[in-house]
């Protein structure tokens, strides 16, 4: 295995760089891993394919390689972080923002009436008052940008701030600190977007303009994509699978911000303005506590089935995963890959004989709980077609 994959997996660093701190969602891998294994396994103008896309590190370090990117994630909250931080925004959008920006203090007052769409108040549960009102304001306000493109921007800036304020804390900041936060953040993310486009001008061979023709990321299963005619026909066969799949047995709330312990929100998709009408167990391929996960085990079956269609014997497939019971589940893993026809680039003869790593504050719950302390671990699986 070549050093510098080693050493990027292991990183330890907090996640930065070009737009990858807009949002924090579960699960991520770290952005210099993505570009050590994309410079190592494909060259410049390769399709890349994320079908477990989340909020789109692999689509980022892709485009700014310089290599085509498909991204398929069923989570509308994933696919919609992932699109604001890989579309670029013109010269006019950063200088309207930046303006309007300025303005933010003096237009949003606690005392204004606001109402909010009927629709919307499952969206708010547990949600503080002021926290909720002062969101209601925000997003008000954000309807008087110019274009559908600067309002989705502001609204992922609304979200991060969201989450800053709301997610595992036990603490509830005011209204006048979550505006301040506010401004802070999108005047950091226009400052990052700034200078991801920079390097994306270096090696993307068509118009920023025109991202989409070097980008498609899809809100759907990845079961079946190969009769979807969205993709790209000419992109096939992929170079490179980079994707970190939803974990056997492990609780992660994708859908969901925890708010003072296990109280939960569906808020983010109020924000985004994305209705969300599906369980968790929907967006993890199956529930956790379900005898042998059958029903995770058979979706990862289909999945991978699709996947394969869009692959040839010299695609590269590389996953990070984890396991809340790796003794038995990451053998299952192993066999429902090799039923599909794919097999292992790296023979291990156990657990401590793999690549993996420890997963720094980890938020997610397992359903075992193990001395050996496995289930804080992902492990690194490369493939290739039999």
């Amino acid at each position: 295995m070549k050093k510098e994959i080693i050493k990027a997996l292991n990183l330890k660093v907090n996640i930065s760089g070009h737009t990858h701190a807009f949002y924090n969602y579960p699960a991520r891998f770290h952005p210099q891993f993505a570009r050590t294994i994309i410079e190592y396994y494909t060259e410049a103008g390769d399709c890349i394919i994320d079908p477990f896309m989340g909020c789109g590190t692999t689509a980022v370090e892709a485009l700014v390689c310089g290599r085509r990117f498909l991204g398929v994630d069923v989570n509308p909250l994933a696919t919609f972080v992932a699109s604001v931080k890989t579309t670029p925004l013109t010269t006019n959008d950063l200088e309207s923002m930046t303006a309007w920006l300025d303005r933010i203090q003096s237009l949003t007052n606690l005392h204004d009436e606001v109402n909010i769409d009927a629709c919307w108040n499952q969206y708010t549960k547990n949600v503080p008052w002021w926290i909720r009102k002062t969101i209601m304001l925000l997003l008000q306000l954000i309807e008087t940008l110019e274009s559908e493109r600067q309002k989705k921007f502001a609204r992922c800036a609304v979200l991060s701030t969201g989450q800053w304020a709301l997610d595992c804390k036990t603490y509830i900041p005011n209204s006048k600190s979550f505006i301040k936060t506010f401004q802070n953040k999108l005047t950091v993310m226009l400052n990052d977007m700034h200078e991801y486009q920079k390097n994306l001008r270096l090696n993307l061979d068509v118009p920023l303009s025109q991202i989409e023709r070097r980008r498609k990321m899809l809100c759907r299963s990845i079961v079946g994509i190969q009769n979807d005619m969205r993709v790209v026909r000419n992109w096939k066969p992929a170079k490179l699978v980079l994707t970190s799949p939803p974990y056997p047995g492990v609780h992660i709330v994708y859908n969901r911000w925890q708010i003072k312990g296990r109280k939960e929100t569906p808020a983010p998709y109020w924000i985004i303005n994305t209705p969300d009408g599906n369980g968790l167990s929907y967006y993890t391929l199956g529930h956790r506590k379900q005898k042998g996960l059958m029903n995770y085990f058979q979706n990862l079956k289909a999945s991978f089935e699709s996947i394969k269609t869009l692959l040839n014997e010299n695609s590269i497939i590389v996953q990070l995963v984890g396991f809340s019971n790796p003794s038995w589940q990451l053998e299952r893993y192993l066999e429902v890959m090799n039923e599909i026809g794919y097999q292992e680039i790296n023979c291990f003869t156990g657990l401590n004989d793999r690549y993996s790593r420890s997963v720094p504050n980890r938020k997610w719950y397992t359903q075992y709980r193990n001395s050996d302390n496995f289930s804080e671990k992902e492990f690194l699986l490369i493939h290739k077609l039999i």
